[in-house]
């Protein structure tokens, strides 16, 4: 990790650094806790301000509700630069820890912050886990509390809870993972450390309502993306990759988008008014929302990838997962028309994984230690169905990803049954068509007609997802 100097003014604690994944392997760093940003507080010594954001820390007390840490895809090479940021003085966040009593104005002059993270392939490593228990009709002897032992038991339990959980209707799917808190039974987390002296920070032992921006009143808005809104809009190279040149160079050309849809104004009011107190950001696209009523300012705010704003007192605000700032994506017709492509593309990524899985998920729990079954996709036939049934678990969640998010109907993707699990992995597996119910066959049944621009997506056997704009483009494509 390399890092800058903390910064303390009248009213700011700000902190830069990087992260750079200089290992042979990808690693998952934990980008932040979902329900509390992190834990924040003096240690034991009553003058280090202790900053961690990892999940492997012994509980002190017991969570009013289970955390979940969002782990982040960092490949080989690649490097993430981040800010943590507080207004002052800092008030404590618990998650885990056993919460002191309430006390005057404290200094802190010492900083430590902790970062939590996770070498080679952690989705591997929780299915792993998850299906280990489910092989077997008893893990461990009755006698054991499994809350103590099984990481199974926090994971969701099944493979297909944990996907539930939290872990679809993204479009970054690849690119992070929620993770719930084991009680430390799920191991290999490590921890980046990083330290400084000669700091005087303001901390006020007490919970204080942090008040949202109000943006009530804006009649107008700009938005100024730097560097280009292609960065703040689709961050994630999977999301970028489903985008043309030329849609892409439009996007890099966007350095100013004036808002005057007044409905959209008001959306954009209530959703910010719902921000959840944070602590992070990752420094990559980012806007500066500047809105006006009539021609009085009324509020400036930084609003990373969507989903985070900061504030001019450097207090940080998340928005609800999956979407963030939802309203946002319809700036302009053109960027909605974009998202929707991306969800889209999110929604075939987690009919992927149900596919993948399907084996595993398709029987009776507990399974027997005498094998999982043959590796098999669901009937080419009676597709939706088998995957509705094996999944029926997620409840209403389980029909979410079949559905495209702008047409009318219950499914609107097909399977080709030339497909089988072990297929090459070009081979197209699943691909856009008109609504209808366990659809399967051929480019036939293709449509370019769900979007527009016009095109249809499609998902191979390996997981890519490609958008197809032209009928050269789909004949090219490997169906037998």
């Amino acid at each position: 990790m390399a890092l800058g100097e903390p910064k303390v003014s009248a009213d700011t604690f700000e902190w830069h650094y990087q992260i750079r994944n200089d290992s042979a392997q990808d690693i998952w760093v934990c980008g932040n806790l979902e329900i509390h940003c992190c834990e924040v507080h003096l240690a034991h010594d009553n003058e280090t301000l202790l900053i961690q954001r990892r999940l492997n820390l012994p509980a002190e007390r017991l969570p009013g509700l289970q955390p979940f840490g969002r782990y982040v895809r960092l490949r080989k090479g690649e490097t993430r630069t981040e800010l943590v940021s507080f207004s002052l003085p800092i008030q404590p966040e618990y998650v885990v820890s056993q919460r002191r009593q309430e006390r005057p104005l404290e200094h802190a002059t010492h900083v430590v912050l902790e970062i939590g993270y996770y070498a080679g392939d952690l989705l591997g490593m929780i299915l792993n886990s998850v299906h280990e228990a489910e092989m077997y009709s008893r893990k461990y002897p009755p006698y054991l509390a499994p809350e103590k032992y099984d990481p199974s038991y926090h994971l969701g339990g099944t493979t297909e809870a944990f996907l539930g959980l939290n872990n679809e209707g993204r479009a970054s799917k690849s690119e992070w993972i929620s993770v719930p808190y084991t009680w430390q039974t799920f191991k290999g987390e490590r921890t980046l450390r990083l330290a400084a002296d000669g700091v005087r920070i303001p901390y006020l032992e007490q919970d204080r309502q942090v008040p949202r921006p109000d943006l009530t009143k804006c009649t107008r808005a700009e938005m100024e993306f730097t560097p280009s809104a292609l960065d703040f809009f689709f961050p994630y190279a999977n999301e970028q990759s489903l985008l043309s040149p030329s849609e892409k160079q439009h996007l890099q050309s966007m350095h100013i988008v004036v808002v005057n849809d007044q409905e959209l104004l008001r959306t954009l009011a209530q959703e910010v008014r719902k921000g959840v107190r944070d602590s992070f950001v990752w420094e990559h696209g980012a806007a500066q929302l500047t809105c006006y009523n009539d021609d009085q300012r009324l509020a400036s705010l930084r609003v990373y990838d969507g989903s985070k704003t900061v504030t001019s007192q450097g207090q940080i605000f998340q928005y609800e997962y999956p979407g963030g700032l939802r309203s946002l994506s319809g700036v302009t017709a053109q960027v909605r028309a974009f998202d929707r492509r991306i969800q889209c593309a999110a929604n075939l990524r987690d009919l992927w994984y149900r596919f993948r899985l399907y084996h595993r998920v398709k029987g009776t729990i507990p399974r027997q230690p005498s094998g999982e079954g043959p590796k098999s996709y669901p009937r080419a036939a009676k597709w939706c169905d088998d995957i509705s049934s094996a999944y029926r678990s997620l409840g209403k969640a389980v029909l979410q990803p079949l559905k495209c998010p702008i047409a009318d109907g219950r499914c609107h993707y097909a399977m080709n049954p030339a497909c089988a699990y072990g297929s090459v992995p070009n081979k197209v597996l699943l691909f856009e068509t008109k609504s209808g119910w366990n659809q399967h066959g051929g480019p036939e049944l293709f449509t370019f007609d769900n979007h527009d621009p016009k095109g249809g997506l499609v998902l191979l056997n390996d997981g890519t997802v490609k958008f197809i704009r032209t009928e050269e483009e789909l004949k090219q494509l490997r169906w037998k």
